[in-house]
C-alpha cells in the first residue's frame, strides 16, 4: 500500500478532547460562568481562540470536524489517484494480477470517482473524504 498523506479525523477528535480540557481550565481561571453571563463567556472564549495557540488549534479542529462529519480519513488530493488505484485493486474491480503491459490512466479514473467524495481545504492543501 502506498503513502497517501492521510489525515484521520479520529486522531483530530482525540486532540480536540485534550484541547477541550485546556479550554475548560482557561475558562475556569477567568471565573466567568457560562450560564450566569453568556456574553462575557463568549468574549473570554473568543480571546482564548484568537490569542492562545491551543485556542486557535481548537477552533481549526472544530471547524474541520464540523465539516467532515463521520469521515474516517482525509486523503490528500495529490495522492488521490494512488489511493483510488489501491482501493479498486483491493475491492477486486481491478484484478491483482492485471497484466503489466496494459496501462490504466489512474488520474482519469480518480477524476471519475471524485464525485463520490467531498473536499476540504486545510492549511493550503486539499483533502478528499467520504461522508
Amino acid at each position: 500500500m502506498q503513502h497517501y498523506d492521510l489525515l484521520y479525523p479520529e486522531e483530530m477528535r482525540n486532540r480536540l478532547a485534550d484541547l477541550d480540557d485546556e479550554r475548560d481550565t482557561f475558562m475556569e481561571e477567568t471565573g466567568i460562568d457560562e450560564v450566569g453571563d453568556p456574553t462575557a463567556w463568549d468574549q473570554a472564549l473568543g480571546i482564548w481562540e484568537t490569542q492562545q495557540p491551543d485556542g486557535a488549534e481548537w477552533r481549526q479542529l472544530t471547524d474541520i470536524l464540523d465539516e467532515v462529519g463521520d469521515a474516517s480519513e482525509l486523503i490528500s488530493e495529490r495522492h488521490f489517484h494512488v489511493y483510488i488505484r489501491d482501493q479498486l485493486i483491493d475491492c477486486g474491480d481491478v484484478p491483482k494480477d492485471f497484466p503489466w503491459y496494459i496501462e490504466i490512466d489512474w488520474k482519469a479514473t480518480a477524476d471519475n470517482c471524485r464525485s463520490d467524495y467531498s473536499e476540504i481545504e486545510i492549511e493550503g492543501h486539499t483533502y478528499l473524504y467520504r461522508d
